[in-house]
This record gives structure tokens, C-alpha cells and sequence, in this order.
């Protein structure tokens, strides 16, 4: 990739972040999309990357994509967990507050700390906090991380293009049966509200980077006429069941498709149309042909760059922001609150990107070398 597609693709990554944060902080109904549009991004990156390693990088292939990942996610995420441990201890024992969200992170910190979060988020004995709720997301990529090496490994350049197009296939397969396993044959592990344990379960988001590997594979003949085709189908695709099935058209700013979609079985359809809405784009951004102004707009691509920071810590910032400005009875309206919290985040974020992750990404290529 060149570096303008680069820093094009940096900026659907900014595109996302925003998405996820607003979700957060005003409770947008479309910012559960930026996870699912990070998920495609994903296997578009990866799945070139690891074919070339494998070609290029013999009998090193698995340490040095697994160690390069290990230094990209692995120090921004416990110098959080190892930060936020005592941090709610004290606020706990020593300022007096008890919120129920700070007693969550101490009892759930180990699940994020494995990386098997989302099955915990899966499960029944599940409960929300802020600290670690959205931890989820980074388990389902880890997971993926550890297995999609070893496709490419025995597809081979010659094969992978089938297997990813089983693998896009196979997505509503998996959904479909984890509702059947919980609707119909007792597992009484899944949470009750099933299509939120199918949303975080891995092998639900496996047609997500399947599709998002095919996209950068395959030729990029898609017009942006027939990408904004491509849209509108979802579009009416997703107002029209939310329609049919409940009698509303559902959240306008996701169009239609709100969080789990749990109305009209589009948590077993409703991802494949969406990943490959996402691929779409993603395709368009790189060969920019749509949006290259923005996407590439200086600002934006920063933002994209220190996403994976943002993501991490802008759930328990917005959260803190606002427990301690409403506490002292603060009714000055929530965009200064969401202001504050922005710039929080995406200070702290920088801070984790300049001192911790700049770092160590430097001796990716002396430690994990991509070619052998």
C-alpha cells in the first residue's frame, strides 16, 4: 500500500473510533457499526500481511506475525488494567465511592486480562461496567489474531480465496446455530438475551474478516454507484424487517439495525449485509475514490493512529467525567461533558501512543522481521 492509501485507511479507523465513542458518550445508535467496521478492517489488513509473510518469512512466520501483534496490543492494554486496578480500589475503599461499575472491574479484570472477555460477556453470569464492558471487542480480535495464521498457513495463496469465501458464507451458520443452542437445546451458560451473546462470541465475526480479506484480495471493481446501490439495499433491508417485525423503522442513524438486532433474525443476516457494505468502502477509501479529503484530512488520520488507545480508554473516562460532574450537580447540558471527555481521551490516548506504543513498534521489525 502506498502511503496516501495508508493514511486514507487510517482515517476510516477515525471514522469508527467516532462512531464507538458517540455511542458512549450520547448514546448514538449507530456507534455499535464502528466495532463491526473495525472487525472488517481488520481482515483486510491482516490477510494480505500474513500471505506475504508466510511466502517470505519460512519457518519464522508464526512468531513474527505473533510477536508483532504481541507488541501492538498487549502494552496499551495492561498498562490500562495494571492503571485501573488500583485506581478502583482507592476510589472504593478510600473516597467512598461504591459504584456498582468499580466493584465490576475488580471482579471481571481477569477475563480482560486472558483475553476471553467476550465469552464472559457471553455468559449468564454477565453484568455491565464501564470499565471493561467494550473489552469484549479486543478478546474477539485476539482470538482471531491466534487462529488467522494458521488458515492462511494451510490455505496457501492458491486456496485462501475459497476459504474466505466459505468463511463469508458460513457467518450466518454460526449465528444461526449459537440461537439455536440457546433457544432450543437448554444451554444454559448464554446469556439470556441471545442475541447479545451471539454479537460477542468470535466465530459470529468471522465472516467480518473474511469479507474484509476478500476485499483487499479480490479486484476492486465495485463503482461508487454500486457501492451506494450496495447501501441502500441494507438501508431498506433493515428499516423494512425493524418495519415488519416490530412496526417501527428502529434507530434512523444505524439504519435500522440497532445493537445485537434482535428483531426479524437480522442477528443471523444482518452482519453479512453490513460487512459487506464496510469492505465496500473500505475498498473505495483505499483506492481513494470517496472521501480522500476527509479520510485524509491530517487531524483525522492522528485520530485513526491512536484508535486503538481512544478505544480502550474512552468508555471508563466518559463514565468518570460524567459520575463526577453529575454528582456535584452539574446542569450545564451533556455536550460540555462530552467535550471534556473527548479531549481526555484522546490526551491520554496520545500520551499512550507517544511514550508506550511509538516504542516498541519501532523494534517490530528487529525483533518480529516480516521477511526471514
Amino acid at each position: 500500500m502506498t502511503a496516501g492509501r495508508i493514511s486514507g485507511l487510517d482515517g476510516v479507523r477515525a471514522l469508527a473510533i467516532a462512531l464507538v465513542f458517540a455511542a458512549h458518550s450520547i448514546d448514538l445508535p449507530s456507534g455499535w457499526l464502528g466495532v463491526q467496521l473495525f472487525f472488517v478492517l481488520s481482515g483486510y489488513l491482516i490477510t494480505p500481511i500474513l500471505l506475504d509473510m508466510r511466502e517470505g518469512n519460512g519457518g519464522r512466520y508464526f512468531v513474527s506475525f505473533w510477536g508483532r501483534r504481541a507488541l501492538r496490543i498487549f502494552p496499551a492494554c495492561y498498562v490500562y488494567l495494571l492503571a485501573m486496578l488500583p485506581l478502583c480500589f482507592a476510589a472504593i475503599e478510600w473516597t467512598g465511592w461504591r459504584f456498582a461499575a468499580l466493584q465490576r472491574f475488580e471482579d471481571q479484570v481477569l477475563y480482560a486480562a486472558l483475553y476471553v472477555y467476550n465469552f464472559f460477556h457471553a455468559s449468564s453470569a454477565f453484568e455491565e461496567t464501564s470499565f471493561l464492558t467494550h473489552f469484549w471487542s479486543l478478546a474477539v480480535e485476539e482470538q482471531v489474531y491466534l487462529t488467522w495464521p494458521v488458515l492462511i498457513a494451510l490455505a496457501g495463496r492458491r486456496r485462501i480465496v475459497p476459504v474466505l469465501i466459505a468463511l463469508a458464507c458460513a457467518g450466518p451458520f454460526f449465528r444461526g446455530a449459537t440461537w439455536l443452542a440457546g433457544s432450543h437445546f437448554g444451554v444454559e451458560w448464554l446469556n439470556a438475551d441471545l442475541p447479545l451473546a451471539i454479537y460477542v462470541l468470535p466465530w459470529s465475526h468471522l465472516d467480518a474478516f473474511a469479507i474484509g480479506g476478500l476485499a483487499a484480495l479480490l479486484p476492486a471493481t465495485a463503482s461508487r454507484r454500486m457501492v451506494a446501490t450496495v447501501w441502500g439495499v441494507i438501508a431498506v433491508a433493515g428499516f423494512a424487517s425493524e418495519v415488519a417485525a416490530t412496526g417501527e423503522v428502529g434507530p434512523i442513524e444505524a439504519l435500522g439495525y440497532g445493537l445485537a438486532m434482535p428483531h426479524a433474525y437480522k442477528f443471523v443476516w444482518g452482519y453479512s449485509l453490513l460487512n459487506l457494505g464496510f469492505a465496500l468502502m473500505i475498498q473505495q477509501v483505499e483506492r481513494r475514490s470517496w472521501g480522500h479529503g476527509v479520510f485524509e484530512f491530517p487531524p483525522v488520520r492522528y485520530l485513526g493512529r491512536i484508535s486503538y488507545g481512544v478505544y480502550i480508554w474512552h468508555f471508563p473516562v466518559i463514565f468518570l467525567v460524567q459520575a463526577t460532574f453529575i454528582d456535584r450537580g452539574w446542569e450545564s447540558g451533556p455536550l460540555p461533558l462530552v467535550l471534556l471527555s473527548f479531549v481526555a481521551t484522546v490526551a491520554i490516548a496520545g500520551a499512550s501512543y507517544r511514550w508506550i506504543e511509538t516504542p516498541l513498534l519501532a523494534r517490530k521489525d528487529t525483533w518480529f522481521p516480516r521477511t526471514g
